[in-house]
């Protein structure tokens, strides 16, 4: 019984690793089939996806028939997969940014305190 379980368990493993990302022509597809948007939805937010979010794209789902809820799906997944690479991307240029407001804000307090000494001597 657990021995069944285990490998159960790694055929799964197996297949989430090997499983294609979602595409626009699978979501057409599911489309045409008659799938509910909310299963295609589920299967959008639980899957890796590699959809053409262009307008051109869109338009065409929106001739498909596939529905706006779904469309909405794929931007939030394509966003949510876009999001480690724009910190990547962005990652020296905030760090710069981080560094000059530090040092802009360390030169404001030292002229403030300065000034706030200056005029308490007599």
């Amino acid at each position: 019984m657990k021995c069944g379980l285990v490998l159960a368990l790694l055929a799964t493993c197996t297949f989430a690793q090997t499983q294609k990302p979602l595409t626009n022509a699978e979501i057409v597809a599911m489309t045409k089939q008659g799938f509910e948007a909310t299963l295609i939805i589920k299967d959008i937010e639980s899957s890796s996806t590699s959809f053409d979010i262009s307008p051109q794209a869109l338009i065409e789902l929106k001739n498909a028939g596939v529905s706006q809820s779904v469309m909405e799906a794929m931007l939030a997944a394509q966003a949510k997969s876009l999001r480690p690479v724009l910190r990547r991307l962005t990652a020296p240029w905030r760090q710069k940014a981080r560094q000059q407001i530090h040092q802009s804000t360390g030169a404001t307090l030292i002229r403030a305190a300065y000034s706030e000494m200056a005029s308490r001597l007599p």
